[in-house]
């Protein structure tokens, strides 16, 4: 038992480096209870832009991430880490507030172009332990 960090790095053949992940916190110990995730907002929620996302998560021990994903529900694409393209699947990492604790708020601002769109996030706890928010939330973007 013990707390850790790990880092990965992804290498191809011919290419060289590949990205290099940053440092994960994690605890080895006996904790086997999935965090809990929520979104401030109800599904078919309507914003204008720049909007901010946000929610909250917890966990019987402490949480060390938190992640989201956004889709493009006309075209299928997804929001890459930049803000702004639009590409293959991808999550990436959201601002969180009282990092480490079983109990923390996490938000990340974007500036979307009008349309349909759906949220997942994902909270991971120091055992790495995950659990998705559930359902998936809709919610478009209006002029």
């Amino acid at each position: 038992e013990g707390t850790y960090a790990m880092s990965v790095r992804a290498t191809a053949q011919d290419a060289g480096w590949g990205h290099i992940s940053p440092w994960l916190p994690f605890d080895v110990g006996d904790d086997v209870t999935p965090p809990q995730i929520d979104a401030d907002f109800a599904h078919g929620a309507q914003f204008t832009s720049p909007l901010r996302l946000s929610g909250n998560a917890t966990d019987d021990q402490s949480l060390v991430r938190i992640r989201m994903a956004i889709r493009d529900r006309s075209t299928g694409l997804w929001l890459q880490d930049d803000g702004v393209t639009w590409g293959d699947f991808n999550r990436f990492y959201t601002d969180i507030f009282g990092h480490g604790a079983g109990d923390l708020d996490w938000s990340r601002t974007f500036d979307l172009p009008t349309g349909e769109y759906a949220l997942s996030a994902r909270a991971t706890d120091t055992q790495g332990n995950e659990t998705s928010l559930k359902p998936w939330r809709h919610f478009s973007v209006v002029p």
